[in-house]
């Protein structure tokens, strides 16, 4: 669960780095970072995510792509994790809240 949840976290805001049309709002990183924080998840867990949104942030400024199927498969990975009970339904709700609006500016 740890290594799937970090890997689509990490494709999630991927995605959104590399979009070529929309700038992503650093303000939408910040929450993130709140939100994996705020997790009820190990530590372990949480450091290794945040460790991923850095490099991710480090990425952004180089490179921009596009890819929408990453997005919906991060969305399906945390509402597989929220059913098996790993994440609480509304922190995977805020997850996801977060990943619609980084879809939206794509």
């Amino acid at each position: 669960m740890n290594y799937v949840l970090a890997r689509t976290v990490l494709a999630c805001l991927l995605l959104e780095a590399q979009s070529d049309a929309a700038a992503l709002d650093p303000e939408i990183l910040n929450e993130l970072k709140e939100k994996i924080q705020a997790l009820d998840a190990k530590d372990k867990l949480k450091k290794n995510l945040l460790k991923k949104v850095e490099k991710l942030e480090k990425k952004i400024e180089k490179d921009k792509l596009k890819n929408t199927k990453i997005l919906e498969r991060m969305k399906k990975k945390i509402t597989k994790k929220e059913m098996k009970g790993k994440i609480e339904g509304a922190q995977a709700q805020e997850l996801l809240d977060l990943l619609n609006q980084v879809e939206s500016v794509i």
